[in-house]
Formats: C-alpha cells, structure tokens, sequence
C-alpha cells in the first residue's frame, strides 16, 4: 500500500490488520500529494494499491480531478476516496464536477468510494458505496461476507435518496457557515486556517500548542481533534455547527488565544 500522510488514518491501519507492507510518501508542505514521488514508488512490483483522498482528511485540502486523471496510467490500483465531495463546489452540484466517478468507465484500476455518513448524516448507520469497474466488482464478490447493509440502514438511504432537494438545501446552508466560520476565525490573532472543501476547518495554531488550545476549548464543553504530527503541526480540526455553536468556537478561540490562556 501506498499512504500519503497525512491522510485519513485507517487506510494504513487496515493495511497494517492484513499485515500489508505500507510505503509512505508525504505530502508536500501546501499539502498536495508528492506527485514525482507516487509515480516513481508506483512503478515498484511489489506496490499493488494507493489512496488518494480528495477532499483530504484531516486537512480539508481537494486533488484535481485533471491531477489524478494524469495517474490512470500507472500500474497499480488507484482509489479514490471521495467521503466529503459533497461539500466541494456549489451545493447544488452535490460533487460531481470534481468527482472521478465518470472516469471509472474508461479505467480499469480506478475505484471510487462515496458514502452517506457525512452529506446525509447516517454516520452511525456505516452505509457506504463503491464505483468499481466490472473485474473488481467479480473479484469483490468471490471474498465479500454473507451480510449486506441492513435493513434500517438501506431504508434511511433509500428515504435520503428520494429527498436531494433537502439534502441539497442543508449542504448549501453548511458549506456557507463553513466559510462565514473560517472567516471568523481568520480574524483571531495566532491562528491559521486553510481552505476547506468539506464540513470541516483545519486550522493551525502559531504560538500555542494545540493539546493546550483543546484542552481550554474541551473545559467549555467544545471538544475538538488536534494533532502534532509531520505535515500537521499545531493544528485544529473544527467541525461546522450551528451558527451559534460557533460562535461560541469562535468567542472561545478568541479569550483562549488573545488572552493566553492556558489549559
């Protein structure tokens, strides 16, 4: 497996369960896949498979679709998660500008995830769903466990499904709180927070440590994942609310900072 830190977690976890070598290659400091790197660790033998997460998580950050079109021709299997396309690009597109499932019909190692846990909210449900060319569907099949999704989580699907115009209506309202957020927090001294193309903010702190800023927030009852990692330093992941939840993130971000405060 190729992992391209930082990134979603469990991909490398996952490898790590099914005792899969993981070759890492770190993101670039503006936080973009390492291209040169990918393409030269794709052509090992011994590489069968890469994630490329767009929108990326935790830093929010989206892959051209232009980007990863050029890799189809790799030779190794590419999937791309897509768990927080939705919320990339105007609402009413729901993702599909920038998604690489249209590509899927013209590239025989190309994958692509979705899932209903953050547009639709029915994370607690785990309904998930794959675009996959037909030899992998095959493939899948002949490994796949006898239990299907069940019956109260397809029927929640089913039920989001027959209302898009309301699911289109809430991922406009939050992708607006998003940027009034970020826009908020972009005036508070010592904090840095990047672009986002999800229901989420990363945010960097610049003369604080980020266990210190989220233990302050956590004694308000604002809880929060921070990291201290390479190609994460110091940061936040804030999660959109409603407005006046985050306008409490942001009056708390305001005294814990300007105030230096500590935990």
């Amino acid at each position: 497996l190729i992992n391209l830190p930082p990134t979603f977690s469990m991909y490398a976890q996952y490898a790590h369960l099914n005792r899969a070598n993981i070759l890492n290659i770190p993101r670039l400091a503006d936080g973009s896949v390492n291209i040169p790197a990918l393409r030269e660790a794709a052509m090992c033998p011994e590489c069968k498979l890469v994630f490329l997460t767009t929108p990326n998580n935790p830093d929010a950050l989206r892959m051209p679709r232009e980007q990863i079109e050029s890799l189809l021709g790799l030779p190794i299997m590419i999937v791309v998660d897509e768990a927080y396309m939705e919320f990339s690009g105007k609402a009413a597109d729901f993702g599909r500008k920038e998604s690489c499932i249209p590509l899927v019909q013209q590239a025989q190692n190309l994958i692509v995830l979705r899932t209903f846990s953050k547009w639709a909210g029915l994370a607690g449900l785990r309904v998930g769903y794959g675009i996959f060319p037909e030899w992998v569907i095959n493939e899948l099949m002949k490994i796949k466990p006898p239990y299907n999704v069940n019956n109260a989580a397809q029927t929640a699907a089913a039920a989001c499904l027959d209302d898009i115009p309301y699911y289109v209506d809430v991922i406009g309202k939050i992708i607006a709180e998003r940027d009034r957020l970020a826009g908020a927090m972009a005036n508070i001294s010592g904090i840095e927070v990047l672009p986002s193309s999800t229901n989420f903010l990363l945010c960097r702190l610049q003369n604080r440590t980020a266990a210190d800023v989220a233990g302050a927030l956590k004694q308000r009852g604002i809880m929060v994942r921070y990291y201290n990692e390479p190609g994460l330093p110091q940061s936040l992941r804030i999660s959109v609310m409603q407005p006046q939840q985050n306008d409490c993130i942001v009056a708390a971000l305001e005294e814990i900072l300007q105030g230096g405060e500590e935990s």
